[in-house]
């Protein structure tokens, strides 16, 4: 088993099998507390046609995604799809969410982990000051360069003090 603290959303690149592995740390539409933090998830992300992954595992829904961290009022988010315009650019394309980024801007969350782009980053978001990270591509994908890669976050109360970004 995985320790207590490991907590996963599933992407779009997961299949139905993805909670039979994971099902008991999944984050996804769900709340945790990691001492005096709390967490709430909300993986997958909008349709992409990928005609050799027939299985997804769930429906991705803006208005859900919104109500859920909203609702929850995270102290951490942490979402599969990232707010729309942070490190959400692929091929000159954004890939973000306007949910999240409506739940950033009007709840500002201290963090918000996401993924979805396989490209590490952080960014600020200039008026709230929550920080976005993408840790990147921990897994292979396809004969995409840049995976390996992982980030360690500290944090001291509501307050993030160090981003570092590591790579196998």
């Amino acid at each position: 088993g995985y320790p207590e603290t490991f907590m996963m959303v599933p992407g779009n690149w997961d299949t139905t099998h993805w909670f039979n592995y994971f099902g008991n740390v999944s984050l996804h539409n769900g709340v945790r507390n990691f001492g005096e933090l709390s967490f709430a998830g909300y993986g997958e992300a909008q349709e992409i046609p990928v005609f050799f992954l027939p299985t997804r595992i769930i429906g991705f829904n803006e208005q859900e995604l919104y109500r859920h961290l909203e609702g929850n009022d995270p102290v951490v988010a942490v979402t599969h799809i990232p707010p729309y315009g942070y490190l959400d650019l692929s091929n000159n394309r954004h890939l973000g969410s306007f949910a999240n980024l409506a739940y950033i801007d009007e709840e500002s969350p201290i963090l918000l982990i996401c993924g979805h782009n396989h490209v590490q980053g952080d960014e600020e978001h200039e008026i709230v000051k929550t920080r976005i990270i993408n840790p990147g591509n921990l897994g292979r994908y396809f004969d995409h360069p840049k995976f390996g890669t992982w980030s360690e976050v500290e944090l001291n109360g509501e307050e993030v003090t160090s981003i570092i970004h590591r790579r196998v």
